[in-house]
């Protein structure tokens, strides 16, 4: 008999007014989780100023979902900055790129941009760290730990890991440029700022101030080994702020488990018939946006998901894969061999061919304890990709799932809406 898997719904918050008929329904259909966002720019008003109604709306939202018996999974929402935080600490609080632009996104039409933008510069600047960590402080102070069943991390944009989008302008930006920069700034790496280079120059002297590599950027010739030594650096930052994430957490109190989401299809390593591998591949042409790692933004954005993953120490990490649905029926697939199936990719002796979540969850199984791994939809392709998702999700032996969107199954809302086809395929899914 298939494992029961244990389901969330990844609605963020209940909709006010309709919180009751919201949870009855999920429970309803299997649903045993919630996840509830704590916005950091919604905590506070100014730096250590709390803003007591949202945390009274946050409590009001928890109560709620404990009595409808509905576990709570809390999304850390560190991704959305406070408005003052740039006015505070200024311009080494941005991601910067090669370009002297800062990461910092407008709305073309001139908008308040939306939520979700992962703008602060929690990488490199220590201050913005303090602030964080200050955060999760009061979160475990004010609202207890004890409330939530599991705790979310990544810190960048979705709060999944990872740099910025390498491109000015990106649909996953909803439509948003992505900073001041103009449209000739491409192949952006995001790790330009003050702060950053003087970590840079730590580890590799030679692009200090005066160094024999202090202007080279990307794209430009290595004598000196310059685009291996760059990108390592660069992935490692990652990989360090994944685990500042971790330790950050414990220091302020919790002590259950943590889920640091991965996006995207990730840096493959070389095996099987793929004998260079991204890094390699990137590395080969300077950094220069030709190789299939950087024209897909994964290098770019540090989806080095073998250094990240294998670099943890805490057993209670579970790797979450936000692409459960890739190279399923009714995923686009990309550039990433859409006509091999499923069953195909993850047996293959290459590891480019692996769907991301085999990929992600490969590593995590190579630690000793090995780590429990979930996922989540993208949202779209229903009701197939919920099946490929449930397929999935027991071929990695996943502990459960994350569902985008269970208000997508009703035509007019969630409570008194008309259920569509695809719930009667989620209720028998599920």
């Amino acid at each position: 008999m298939a494992q029961r898997l244990y389901w969330i719904a990844e609605e963020m918050n209940p909709p006010a007014g309709s919180r009751a008929g919201v949870i009855t329904q999920m429970r309803r259909f299997g649903v045993s989780g919630f996840t509830l966002r704590i916005d950091w720019s919604g905590y506070y008003t100014a730096s250590g100023v709390k803003n007591t109604g949202y945390k009274t709306n946050i409590t009001t939202d928890i109560a709620a979902l404990q009595a409808g018996s509905m576990d709570i999974v809390l999304d850390l929402a560190m991704q959305n900055t406070p408005a003052w935080l740039h006015t505070t600490y200024g311009d080494s609080s941005y991601l910067k790129n090669q370009f002297a632009h800062n990461f910092n996104p407008l709305r073309a039409d001139g908008a308040t941009p939306g939520i979700d933008l992962g703008d602060a510069n929690i990488i490199f600047n220590p201050q913005v760290k303090a602030e964080v960590l200050q955060f999760m402080k009061d979160i475990g102070t004010d609202i207890g730990w004890s409330n939530f069943r599991y705790v979310r991390l990544g810190g960048g944009h979705f709060n999944e890991l990872g740099f910025p989008p390498t491109a000015p302008t990106v649909a996953s930006l909803g439509g948003l440029t992505a900073s001041n920069a103009s449209a000739a700034d491409t192949n952006c790496y995001w790790s330009w700022d003050i702060n950053a280079r003087a970590q840079l120059a730590a580890a590799y002297p030679q692009f200090a101030v005066g160094g024999i590599s202090a202007s080279w950027v990307p794209g430009q010739n290595s004598p000196n080994n310059e685009a291996s030594l760059f990108l390592t650096w660069h992935l490692n930052a990652l990989r360090d702020f994944q685990n500042w994430q971790i330790a950050a957490l414990r220091t302020a109190g919790y002590t259950g488990r943590i889920m640091m989401l991965y996006p995207g299809w990730g840096m493959r390593p070389p095996g099987g018939t793929d004998t260079n591998g991204d890094f390699n591949l990137a590395v080969a042409t300077n950094l220069n946006n030709t190789s299939r790692g950087e024209t897909s933004s994964e290098v770019q954005m540090a989806h080095d998901w073998v250094r990240c993953i294998r670099s943890m120490t805490d057993p209670l990490v579970i790797t979450y894969c936000t692409w459960a649905d890739a190279g399923y029926l009714g995923d686009p697939g990309g550039t990433y061999n859409v006509n091999l199936p499923p069953a195909a990719r993850n047996v293959s002796a290459t590891p480019y061919d692996w769907t991301p979540w085999h990929y992600i969850d490969v590593q995590g199984k190579a630690l000793n304890p090995p780590l429990d791994t979930f996922g989540e939809n993208t949202g779209g392709g229903m009701p197939t990709c919920i099946s490929n998702c449930v397929a999935a999700a027991r071929a990695n032996n996943a502990l459960g799932m994350g569902l985008i969107s269970f208000t997508d199954f009703y035509a007019n809302g969630i409570t008194g809406g008309t259920p569509t086809a695809n719930l009667t395929t989620l209720a028998a899914t599920l």
